[in-house]
Order: structure tokens, then C-alpha cells, then sequence
């Protein structure tokens, strides 16, 4: 099944005061817009995002998006995904995926 499959999916087991977290690739047809379905008919709400970009110059390779229940109101919600550039043209890693990296044990 699609993001919609997995969305229902985490409704059935989310806990009330749950989080889901989901990866969704984002390629040339752009799957935001069914994340955002999948999201609403799963009566789960997107309380942040993150398009993820290879490259500085690339439209986003995926998002990751947080979800809860929507009737949790224990969580603030984003109103603007944040994005994350992982390298530069030249192919440098940004600063931000080093320290990420470093977040996660990684030496970058």
C-alpha cells in the first residue's frame, strides 16, 4: 500500500498522546499532496515536516512528517515544513547535515 495504507495503519495503533513518524518519497510527481490526504482520512493531523534535499541546487528527495492524533492537543503544530540540504553543489555537506550527523554518532 501507498502513504494513505500507512496512515490508517498508525491510526490503529497510535496511542493517544502518540506520535507517528513517516518518510515519503517525493520525487518528480511530488507526494506531499497524498500525505496530506492519507493524513486527513486517517483523521491524523501533520504537526511538522521536513523536505529533505541532496543537494542545495534539487528540488527535496523526501519529507518526513510527524503525525498525531487530530484531536491531540499536546503538540504544537508547524506551519511551514523546514527543509534540510545535505550537500552543496560542489558537493561540500552543509553544516547542518554535519551536525546532524554528529547528533547521531556519525563523524562526518
Amino acid at each position: 500500500g501507498g502513504i494513505e495504507e500507512y496512515c490508517k495503519a498508525a491510526k490503529s495503533h497510535l496511542k493517544a498522546d502518540g506520535v507517528f513518524i513517516v518518510c515519503e518519497g517525493l520525487g518528480p510527481q511530488i507526494n506531499a499532496s497524498r500525505v496530506t490526504n492519507g493524513a486527513k482520512a486517517a483523521n491524523l493531523e501533520i504537526i511538522d515536516s521536513i523536505m529533505v534535499h541532496g543537494r542545495d541546487d534539487k528540488p527535496p528527495l523526501f519529507g518526513v512528517y510527524a503525525m498525531c492524533h487530530s484531536e491531540n492537543s499536546h503538540f504544537k503544530r508547524c506551519s511551514k515544513p523546514s527543509s534540510l540540504i545535505v550537500r552543496f553543489k560542489g558537493g561540500e555537506r552543509t553544516e547542518e547535515y554535519k551536525e546532524l550527523l554528529l547528533d547521531m554518532g556519525i563523524p562526518p
